[in-house]
């Protein structure tokens, strides 16, 4: 682990007045506690988010809810809602600051000018979830319409005697880059979704996690790979007791059945990535131990890694370690994905907050439960640090 020197002491400015070089860790108001939706759906979120404070509070750090983070204190960890800055965003200012590009993102109506595919996603959704991959400009007009319409899409649908002539007619529009009808109010759910490049990674999909703390000490990096050769693949038909029309019309039904139906006008055929391990991907663990799986071995050497001696390559290895320096005002640990171009240069795709951890990555038993998994990795991250002052 790496050491850290504390410097000469500065002004402290929190709203609690906290001490320098003090371990502390500052949570937003109501961290910890079961909130009406977490009790709804059952979750027990909120039993983890207590055992991390009773952790921090028995290792000696004081916990401070609500104020402001004092970046100055190298001993001070916080644990945000992100309220001020969308994630997105957030990554692209972590990016800037430590020199490493992101997938070049375009404008909805951008992409209409560019033939090339590109992806939509919500950065905010995990899994690799509310991604779709837009290969054809026929997709593209019809995903744009479609998240124009949105919320007004079930009206349309009720309202309409011939909804699909109506909806022809917006599409026709869209295509001319026009995206205004009486029927989009304020652009809908559109600039909600964000449009970046498609990279492509070679043969098999892949992508690469590296799981650091908020002081810069990597656990461990891996790569999620694909199954076999297909980057992507369909998503499944949904099955609907109605007709697709009537199913967009139930209140509580997903509107993204307009997209993923047959039957839909605005059916775009879409396609999911595979390489993410939650959607089937399988991960080759960077840990300096010899691959002997053949198909592993391709990947890896057609991602510039060395098989008989895999680990993280070091330029990616010091921009992950000065990412989780950069993120002590968002989490205490993050999960970074990155992909690698078949040139070898890397990019960053997101930085996820409570990432679900591999228990082998951190030497524990496979099946080790996640609560566990992240208490050990939190012990380690206290081990780290240098005594408080004082």
């Amino acid at each position: 682990m790496m050491e850290m020197e504390i410097p000469k002491k500065g002004i402290v400015d929190t709203r609690e007045n906290v001490g320098y070089g003090k371990r502390i860790l500052r949570t937003y108001k109501g961290f910890g506690e079961p909130t009406p939706l977490s009790i709804f759906m059952g979750s027990k979120i909120h039993e983890y988010d207590q055992a991390l404070i009773e952790l921090f509070r028995s290792r000696g750090f004081e916990i401070v809810e609500g104020g402001k983070f004092n970046k100055d204190n190298p001993l001070e960890i916080n644990i945000s809602l992100d309220n001020e800055v969308s994630s997105y965003e957030r990554d692209k200012n972590i990016a800037k600051l430590v020199g490493i590009d992101m997938p070049t993102s375009y404008t909805p109506e951008e992409i209409l000018q560019n033939a090339d595919p590109v992806v939509a996603k919500i950065p905010e959704a995990n899994g690799g979830q509310s991604k779709y991959v837009l290969e054809t400009r026929e997709q593209k007009v019809k995903f744009i319409t479609w998240a124009l319409l949105y919320q007004n899409l079930p009206y349309l649908l009720y309202k309409e005697r011939n909804p699909k002539a109506v909806i022809d007619r917006i599409l026709k529009k869209v295509d001319q880059g026009d995206f205004n009808d009486p029927y989009i109010d304020k652009r809908g759910w559109l600039d909600r979704w964000v449009f970046e490049e498609y990279i492509d990674t070679g043969d098999f999909a892949t992508s690469v996690r590296v799981v650091t703390d908020a002081f810069g000490n990597i656990y461990y990096s891996q790569i999620a790979r694909s199954e076999d050769k297909t980057r992507t693949v369909p998503m499944p038909i949904p099955k609907l007791e109605d007709s697709v029309l009537i199913e967009l019309i139930k209140p509580g039904n997903s509107l993204s059945i307009a997209l993923t139906h047959p039957d839909s006008p605005l059916y775009i055929a879409p396609t999911e990535f595979v390489s993410n391990v939650m959607a089937g991907g399988s991960p080759i663990l960077l840990d300096g131990i010899q691959m002997m799986d053949q198909e592993d071995r391709q990947i890896l050497g057609n991602l510039h890694i060395n098989p008989d001696n895999p680990f993280l390559p070091q330029s990616l290895k010091m921009i992950s370690q000065n990412i989780g320096k950069q993120f002590r005002e968002y989490s205490t640990h993050a999960g970074i994905d990155y992909l690698i171009r078949k040139d070898g240069s890397f990019v960053l795709l997101e930085i996820n907050r409570g990432p679900v951890l591999r228990p082998q990555g951190l030497g524990l038993p496979k099946g080790t439960n996640q609560l566990e998994c992240e208490l050990v990795l939190l012990n380690k991250l206290i081990d780290s640090l240098p005594n408080q002052e004082g």
